[in-house]
Parts: structure tokens; sequence; C-alpha cells
């Protein structure tokens, strides 16, 4: 004799009473059906979402954040940064989502990528290091990931954007 499956599910409703998502619950549990998940970017997708002083608060933290170095630190996280911001990490996911209109990885990245081609620039015993030791100092996981998000944030690769610098620089100040 089989056994049926019971199945339940789960209606979120906005609270303009729009059905947000369900969830099924049968014989994969926990697996997702997002039916309706218009209405649900509708109640969140908008950057009403956050309340003004929010993303103040938010705002003012990250510019902070972003004037440190603390985002080349392997250890920096999403619900680290949201502790620093003294804010929960589904605001901080939100805002940096909707307002720097990139993900949280995405948004970490270009700060390394950014910090490197800055200290490329501008610091001649920076340029003596290798990448492999660039890679590491920058909180990159390995040579290969540094290699392949700079190429995906600059449209270069570290070599290619070296050898503009040098051109850029002249042989003398490189």
């Amino acid at each position: 004799m089989k056994r049926q499956q019971k199945s339940v599910e789960n209606k979120h409703k906005s609270k303009k009473g729009n059905v947000a998502f369900s969830v099924t619950h049968g014989k994969n549990e926990g697996s997702r059906n997002y039916q309706d998940q218009e209405s649900f970017l509708e109640v969140e997708g908008s950057k009403d979402f956050l309340k003004p002083k929010v993303v103040k608060q938010i705002s003012e933290r990250l510019e902070k954040f972003e004037q440190t170095d603390l985002f080349i630190k392997k250890y920096i996280s999403l619900p680290r940064l949201a502790t620093y911001c003294d804010t929960n990490i589904k605001y901080l996911s939100y805002y940096i989502n909707e307002y720097k209109e990139m993900n949280y990885n995405r948004y970490i990245n270009e700060l390394k990528v950014n910090y490197v081609k800055d200290r490329l620039r501008n610091d001649p015993d920076f340029r003596r290091n290798s990448f492999l030791v660039i890679s590491k100092l920058t909180g990159f996981s390995s040579q290969n990931k540094f290699f392949t998000i700079f190429k995906e944030v600059t449209a270069m690769t570290p070599s290619d954007y070296v050898r503009q610098l040098k051109n850029e620089l002249g042989p003398g100040n490189f």
C-alpha cells in the first residue's frame, strides 16, 4: 500500500491582501513554488520598503565603511557588515540591491578591485607585489578568483591594467 503524501500550502499575504508567495511542502519538503512573485516585488520591490531614517543610516555607515579597508578582510560577510552598519541583514541586503543596484558580493568585489586599482596607481611598493600576493592582501580566495573578478569589474585583466598604467604613468614613474 502506497502512502499518500500530505501537501500543505502556506500562502503569505501582503498588507494589501496580495499573495506574496506560496510554499508547498510535500515529497520534497522545503521546495518552494513562487506563484505570484510580482505581488511580492510590488510590496518589497519599491524603494519605499525602508524608512528614510533607515536608508540614511545605512547610507552613512556604508560610506564610512567604504573609507576603511575592512572590505579587503577575508572575514567580511553580510552579517558582519550588517552589524557594522547597525542594521539587520535583510535591510542591508535590500539597500545594496536597490540603492547600489548590485548584490552584496558584487558590491564587496567592486570595492576590492577599486582598492587594487588605486593602490597600483598610487603606491610604487604595492606595484612590486605579484598578483598572487595582491590577491591574498585584498581578501580574494585565490589568484584565479582575483583575475576573474577584476576582469568582470574592469573588462580587462590585471596584467592589461598594469600595462595600461605603465603607459599612462611613463616608464620613469612606474
